[in-house]
């Protein structure tokens, strides 16, 4: 386990005894909690459960979270339903108390098949998990049940993280993967899930990428105004919060005080105000960038630069041509 996580960062730091870890995607925005799903067990037990205190642990460590995300998503072993005579999964009353602490999707393995289905509790749209069951990439041929292939997974979150594509790969001739074709993946090719987002602000809720957006910038604009600009620009670009009218400001404040030129020459791109000219023509100078500085100058048009002002630029860059 140290090996395979060996060089990532983690926001806790491996701990056996604790039963989870989280790990965070999309700046932030998505937060997948791997849950260890074996406590208990052994040759004598062989269900899946958590231990008690995990869930609860793990939902007060995402609540103490900096930033919340928007999609909570975890993922452990056990399937939680099996045959009549099967005792090797899980109590469904834990994916109930996931839903509950507004987990949104979850992934597990363990039956070595793929599928897809969303679980419902209490009310069918506004409290839904969807589940993903992975087939198993490196199981040999005694643990694959009769038919099955060796695959995995490829989960596509969309854009307001409310639902997901699940696309699945299986070996095939010549020990290739390719695109799986059975059960509820016959038609399109991959299974659809979706699922409402909690209205808590913990979990998110419709609209929250904006909120997530928002907080991300107050926290910037805390971190400027306490005289650490690394850690404002640190802050915005984790979540792209510079594309905000505000972000963007608070970004280019930030990014002149650290002298960060060509960050903000990428930013402001093609300046759309005379403020913005200004910055990108400082920030050409800062760069000692002079020949795009004096493209800029030649190719003002429609911002309402003054001629004072071009005159005072022109002649700051000839200063900067000749004595840098």
């Amino acid at each position: 386990m140290e090996r395979f996580y060996s060089g990532a960062a983690l926001t806790y730091p491996l701990d056996f005894s604790r039963g989870f870890n989280l790990f965070a995607l999309d700046g932030g925005r998505i937060l997948v909690a791997g849950l260890e799903s074996v406590h208990g067990n052994d040759c004598f037990c062989r269900q899946g459960s958590f231990e008690r205190s995990v869930l609860g642990a793990c939902a007060l460590a995402i609540r103490d979270l900096q930033q919340q995300p928007i999609l909570k998503a975890a993922t452990w072993h056990h399937s939680f339903q099996g045959p009549p005579a099967g005792d090797d999964y899980m109590d469904v009353s834990t994916i109930h108390e996931l839903v509950g602490l507004g987990f949104r999707l979850g992934m597990h393995g363990h039956q070595h098949l793929a599928e897809a289905n969303a679980h419902s509790i209490h009310l069918p749209e506004e409290e839904a998990m969807a589940i993903s069951s992975a087939a198993s990439l490196c199981a040999g041929r005694r643990e694959l049940p009769t038919g099955a292939n060796r695959g995995y997974n490829l989960i596509v979150i969309d854009d307001e993280y409310t639902s997901c594509r699940v696309h699945v790969r299986e070996a095939i001739q010549g020990n290739q993967f390719g695109r799986y074709t059975r059960g509820i993946f016959k038609v399109d090719g991959f299974a659809k899930l979706r699922w409402t987002l909690p209205p808590s602000s913990m979990a998110g809720a419709p609209g929250s990428k904006h909120r997530f957006n928002t907080e991300a910038i107050v926290r910037a604009e805390d971190a400027l105004r306490t005289g650490n600009p690394a850690e404002a620009v640190k802050i915005l670009k984790a979540v792209n919060a510079q594309d905000h009218a505000h972000g963007r400001r608070i970004y280019l404040q930030a990014a002149q005080s650290l002298n960060m030129h060509q960050a903000i020459i990428d930013l402001i791109g093609e300046p759309s105000s005379v403020a913005e000219f200004v910055e990108l023509f400082a920030a050409l100078l800062g760069a000692k960038a002079f020949s795009d500085a004096q493209k800029l100058l030649d190719g003002v048009q429609d911002l309402g630069v003054d001629a004072g002002t071009l005159g005072e630029l022109r002649n700051q860059l000839e200063f900067k041509s000749r004595f840098g």
